[in-house]
C-alpha cells in the first residue's frame, strides 16, 4: 500500500494555467515552502506568514509578482525568512522591499535571507528589518552539490535550466522517517503541543527508546504518525516552469 504525503497541504495554487504558484506545508509548524512567486491571493496571510522558504524560478512577472504580499504577511513576525533564486535576485528582491516605507515597530525582526544560486557558487545577502533594510553585505561561496534547502523533513535541490533569462528548476524530496499527520493526533489520547516537537526530535535523532519523555510519549505520537520511507527520485519530483 502506498504511503499517504503527510503535507497538511499540497496545492497547485492558481491551476495549471494560472501564475505558477506551487505550496507545500507539514501540519503544525511553521514550515510551508512556496515553489515560485506568481500571484497568491487565494492564499491567506497566515498561509504566506507560515513560510519557511520561498523558490523563485525566474524573475518574469508570472512568477514574481506575488513578493509583495509575501514581505507583507511576514513583517511583523521575528522569524528569518528564506529566499532562493536565479543571478540578480538580491537586488531585485532589496529594490522591491525598499521600494515601500515602513514603521520599523520594535516588534518587527524580519530576516530576509536572499540566496542566489549560480553555477558552482551561492551568493547571499541578509535584508533586516531591525536595521531599517539597509544594503545586504553579499557573502560569497562554493555551492557543489544540487542541495539548496534543507530541513528536518525534506531537501530541496536546484538545476539551472534554458529558458529565455536565467532559471532554476527545483526538486524536494522527503526525509525518511516520521511526519505527523494533526487530523489522527487531534483524536489521540493526548492534544498535539510543544510535546510533539521533543519527541519527533528525539526520535529522528536516534534517542533510546525510553529516554526523558520518549517512551512515554512515543506510542501516542506513533499513532498519529506516518512513517516515510525514503524517497525514490522521479522527474514528477521535479518543480519546472509551470
Amino acid at each position: 500500500m502506498a504511503h499517504q504525503r503527510a503535507l497538511s497541504m499540497i496545492r497547485l495554487v492558481n491551476g495549471s494555467v494560472g501564475d505558477p504558484v506551487l505550496y507545500l506545508d507539514y501540519p503544525g509548524t511553521n514550515n510551508a515552502l512556496l515553489f515560485d512567486g506568481g500571484d497568491n491571493y487565494r492564499l491567506r496571510m497566515k498561509q504566506l506568514g507560515d513560510l519557511e522558504a520561498m523558490f523563485i524560478t525566474h524573475h518574469h512577472v508570472d512568477h514574481f509578482i506575488g513578493l509583495d504580499r509575501v514581505i507583507r504577511a511576514n513583517i511583523d513576525r521575528d522569524k528569518e525568512l528564506q529566499i532562493y533564486g536565479p543571478a540578480g535576485t538580491i537586488t531585485k528582491i532589496y529594490d522591491r522591499i525598499r521600494s515601500y516605507e515602513y514603521r520599523f515597530f520594535p516588534f518587527q525582526k524580519l530576516a530576509v535571507v536572499v540566496t542566489e544560486l549560480l553555477p558552482g557558487r551561492r551568493r547571499r545577502g541578509r535584508l533586516e528589518c531591525t536595521r531599517r533594510f539597509p544594503p545586504p553585505e553579499i557573502t560569497e561561496e562554493a555551492w557543489t552539490t544540487p542541495t539548496c534547502h534543507e530541513n528536518e523533513e525534506l531537501t530541496v535541490e536546484a538545476v539551472a535550466v534554458e529558458h529565455t533569462v536565467p532559471c532554476l528548476a527545483y526538486a524536494m524530496a522527503e526525509k525518511p522517517g516520521y511526519h505527523p499527520d494533526s487530523e489522527r493526533l487531534q483524536n489521540g489520547l493526548l492534544k498535539p503541543g510543544r510535546w510533539v516537537g521533543e519527541v519527533l526530535h528525539r526520535l529522528r535523532s536516534g534517542a533510546p527508546h525510553g529516554t526523558g519523555h520518549h517512551s512515554g510519549l512515543c506510542h501516542n505520537l506513533r499513532g498519529g504518525c506516518q512513517d516515510v520511507p525514503r524517497p525514490r527520485r522521479s522527474r514528477s519530483e521535479t518543480i519546472r516552469e509551470l
